[in-house]
């Protein structure tokens, strides 16, 4: 909460002393130009990448697999069209670096790592976590799909009388 707070307070503060200072350099009006070059082309590249993530984890829910790193991925481009979209160039640096996969995949494992570990639930010696299980050793590891499991109570088809009218009718007879 309070990093949340001082970041709110703090980054456009930074954002406008940039400006400010590339203003200062290249002057007001190409500055401006800048901004509006950066956001419109950091709109396409957030387009192209989200529309790449929606892609990967359509084939894979078609066969059948976990997307959760895909979802989680989907995230960080979310995150980094949010930055793009935010006037200022450091915010721009910092979702312009989110859209570059390599380095999405080092920050998705870095963030999200605690999450994992506050999602996983040892089961019967397993842990299952973010879709993944494995044993305690860490030697086999297997897809796992979370859900829920209904139970559904059968219950026999209602008893027919025969033609003699003394009980069940079986199948075969006419």
């Amino acid at each position: 909460m309070w990093l949340l707070l001082v970041l709110l307070l703090i980054v456009p503060v930074v954002e406008l002393y940039v400006i400010v200072a590339v203003a200062g350099s290249i002057g007001l009006l190409p500055t401006l130009a800048l901004l509006v070059v950066i956001s419109v082309a950091g709109s396409w590249l957030v387009r192209r990448e989200g529309l790449g993530v929606y892609r990967r984890c359509r084939q894979l829910w078609a066969s059948r697999q976990n997307p959760t790193d895909d979802l989680l991925d989907g995230l960080l481009v979310l995150v980094a069209g949010l930055m793009l979209l935010t006037p200022g160039f450091v915010t721009d640096a910092l979702g312009l670096l989110l859209l570059i996969p390599p380095l999405r995949r080092v920050v998705r494992s870095s963030a999200f790592a605690p999450l994992r570990r506050r999602l996983s639930v040892p089961i019967g010696g397993a842990t299952y976590a973010a879709g993944m299980a494995a044993d305690h050793v860490g030697r086999r590891r297997q897809r796992v799909y979370v859900g829920e499991a209904v139970l559904v109570e059968e219950r026999p088809p209602p008893s027919l009388p025969t033609s003699s009218g003394t009980g069940p009718r079986s199948p075969v007879e006419p």
